[in-house]
C-alpha cells in the first residue's frame, strides 16, 4: 500500500513537472513570446501586478502582445517611465521607483543602469541628441544623464506644477510632451490638457496645448518622429484603450483596445 502511495505521488510530480516545463514557468505566469512582431515600433511597459511585463502595440489596433519580462522589483504599482534608447533597435530605457533599467524586447532579464537613481521616476523621456533623461514624478522634473543615469538638475519643482505621468519628446522640435495626473471627482478642465515645454528655453515652463477631453493616470506617453504624433495609455475612462493625440492642438483619438485590463504604465516609440 505504502509502496503504491509513493508511486503515485511520483507520477503526479512527473505531471506536474511537465506541465510547468510546457508552460515554460509557474502555472499563470505570463511568458512572453520569444521575439515582438518585425514591425513593432510603439511599446509599452507595466511595472507591477499580474500583467508586469514589456508588450508590443499595434498602431492599428491598439492590440498588446507580451515581448518581455517584467523589471524586478518589490513594487507592485503599475507606473513607471519608458524612453527610446539611443537609436532604433536599441535596448529600451526604462524607470521604475528609483532606478533605471534597460528592457530589450525578446529578452527575459531587463539589465540594470543605475540604482539608486537619486530620482523616484514615474514618467521619462530621452533627448538623445544631449544624452539627456527627464525624469518626472509628483511635480518635479529632472535632468540625469542616460549613459549611467548621473542626477544633472532639477528643472521643475512643485509646488503649482502638474504631475506629468507621461512624457514624450520631440527632438526635431525639441519640445517635451506631457499628460498630467487627474481624476474627474478631483480635479478640474486643466489636468485633461496636454503640456509641451522648450527644454532649451533660458526658464522652461509647461504650457498647455489643448484639451484631450479625458484625464490620465498612471499614464505612458510616447512620440513617433515619422507621423508626428503621439501615443497615450492610463486614460481614466478607458483603461485598456490606446489613443492617438495630435501634438499641435490635443485632440484624442482612440485607436483601439490593447486587450489588458489595465493598460497603465511607460510608452515609448523606438
Amino acid at each position: 500500500m505504502r509502496a503504491r502511495r509513493v508511486r503515485s505521488i511520483a507520477l503526479l510530480v512527473l505531471i506536474l513537472a511537465l506541465m510547468l516545463a510546457a508552460c515554460g514557468g509557474p502555472v499563470g505566469t505570463p511568458q512572453p513570446d520569444p521575439q515582438p512582431p518585425s514591425d513593432a515600433r510603439l511599446f509599452l511597459a507595466i511595472g507591477g501586478g499580474d500583467r508586469a511585463g514589456l508588450y508590443a502595440l499595434n498602431v492599428t489596433t491598439g492590440a498588446a502582445t507580451l515581448v518581455g519580462a517584467a523589471i524586478p522589483t518589490a513594487s507592485q504599482a503599475p507606473s513607471m517611465g519608458l524612453a527610446p534608447g539611443d537609436a532604433t533597435g536599441d535596448p529600451l530605457l526604462a524607470v521604475k521607483a528609483d532606478a533605471l533599467y534597460q528592457m530589450e524586447p525578446g529578452t527575459q532579464t531587463p539589465s540594470t543602469i543605475a540604482a539608486p537613481l537619486g530620482t523616484f521616476g514615474e514618467a521619462l523621456a530621452h533627448d538623445v541628441a544631449t544624452g539627456t533623461l527627464y525624469v518626472g514624478v509628483n511635480g518635479f522634473l529632472v535632468r540625469h544623464r542616460a549613459s549611467d543615469g548621473e542626477q544633472l538638475d532639477t528643472v521643475l519643482s512643485p509646488p503649482d506644477q502638474p504631475d506629468m505621468e507621461g512624457l514624450a519628446f520631440d527632438p526635431e522640435e525639441r519640445v517635451l510632451y506631457g499628460i498630467a495626473r487627474g481624476f474627474p471627482d478631483s480635479h478640474f478642465e486643466a489636468f485633461q490638457s496636454l503640456y509641451a515645454l522648450d527644454v532649451d528655453a533660458a526658464e522652461p515652463v509647461w504650457t498647455e496645448v489643448g484639451s484631450t477631453s479625458g484625464h490620465w493616470a498612471d499614464a505612458g506617453l510616447a512620440f513617433d518622429p515619422e507621423a508626428r504624433v503621439l501615443y497615450a495609455v492610463g486614460r481614466w475612462d478607458d483603461t485598456s484603450g490606446l489613443y492617438r493625440i495630435e501634438p499641435t492642438t490635443g485632440a484624442t483619438t482612440r485607436v483601439g483596445s490593447t486587450g489588458l485590463a489595465g493598460a497603465f504604465g511607460g510608452l515609448a516609440w523606438r
